[in-house]
């Protein structure tokens, strides 16, 4: 997910782990582990498979992923 913003705001980060979370294997765990970072911080490693990246500096938020949430942004329609 981008979020394009050079500081995005503490809701905003929420909102874009929570969207991680719940579309993850992690949906039905509590306190999933999200990765996020800038984008000039990725790069493709060369001859993997696609989505495989590797990230210099990165920062993890813990989530519960929450539908209710998602369903009050109206994004699980």
């Amino acid at each position: 997910m981008v979020i394009e913003s050079n500081q995005p705001d503490e809701e905003t980060l929420r909102l874009a782990a929570n969207i991680a979370a719940y579309f993850s294997s992690g949906r039905y765990s509590s306190s999933v582990p999200v990765t996020y970072c800038f984008i000039k911080e990725l790069k493709k490693i060369p001859g993997s498979k696609p989505g495989m990246v590797q990230l210099s500096s990165y920062k993890t938020i813990y989530i519960d992923p929450n539908e209710e949430e998602l369903n009050a942004y109206q994004l699980l329609q």
